[in-house]
């Protein structure tokens, strides 16, 4: 699986440098062991992990694009699906399918159990990285402060709203961070934090508070890119706006399951 270069690998990476506070020297136990272990021959193949449910009119896709990537691991952890996603995923020799019970929490944590790379990257089903991803992920984690990175987003739909939105993705924050950015980390400090929470809505929330309690959250300033279709469903403005209100909710502290219930309405 090798990765398309539109431009040398340097100039991605520079491009794709994590925003975040600048840190200096090794200041914990967890970075001391990751410094002592990092060597020019560590380690430092990467795993995608893909949770699905019902999926069949994007994986494909989605696949295409990573075998065109440096990756060692591409695992499908799928809820349960019906639609055939199952059948298009298993007409790829070089990919996964392992089988979970629903809920994306859960199925993350199917997934990262079988995976042996020590880097880890949780891509959506319609999502496709950046063309130097690998290389940006890899130069990102050399930074030992860094526990969990993601990248900025893009849409494959222009429409105003969705503009400002993709500007403002850049930015790290409660209010602008997700898991549609394909977060990646170090399969040690996933495992060491007890995984993701198997919640059926936040956990990507909750993911990266729990990443910030070992280390820096860095987001990388190249973009996936990912479907606007649940807001080409509802309306861009109307979902963000409902968005909003969940984050709130969940912010006063009301349980998951309860503001689940009324996401799927």
């Amino acid at each position: 699986m090798k990765e398309q270069h539109d431009q040398t690998p340097e100039s991605h990476c520079h491009d794709g440098r994590a925003r975040s506070a600048p840190t200096s020297g090794v200041s914990t136990q967890r970075e001391k062991t990751i410094a002592h272990g990092q060597t020019p021959h560590a380690d430092n193949h990467i795993a995608v992990v893909i949770p699905t449910l019902n999926e069949k009119d994007f994986i494909s896709k989605t696949i295409d694009s990573l075998l065109q990537h440096d990756i060692t691991e591409i695992v499908i952890s799928d809820g349960g699906s019906t639609d055939g996603t199952q059948d298009a995923v298993s007409a790829y020799d070089d990919v996964r399918l392992v089988e979970s019970l629903p809920g994306r929490g859960r199925q993350i944590n199917t997934g990262v159990a079988t995976v042996k790379s020590p880097i880890v990257v949780i891509l959506h089903a319609d999502t496709q990285l950046p063309a130097a991803a690998v290389c940006q992920i890899k130069s990102a984690l050399r930074d030992v402060s860094l526990s969990c990175g993601c990248f900025a987003l893009r849409f494959d739909d222009f429409a105003a709203p969705l503009r400002f939105y993709t500007w403002l993705s850049r930015y790290d924050s409660y209010w602008t961070t997700f898991g549609d950015q394909a977060f990646f980390f170090r399969r040690a400090d996933f495992i060491s934090l007890g995984g993701a929470p198997e919640w059926p809505l936040f956990e990507d929330v909750e993911l990266r508070r729990r990443f910030k309690t070992i280390g820096r959250f860095g987001k990388l300033q190249s973009s996936v890119v990912t479907s606007a279709r649940r807001f080409k469903a509802k309306g861009p403005i109307r979902t963000q706006l409902f968005n909003a209100v969940m984050l709130v909710g969940y912010a006063m502290g009301i349980p998951p399951e309860r503001l689940a219930a009324l996401y799927r309405r």
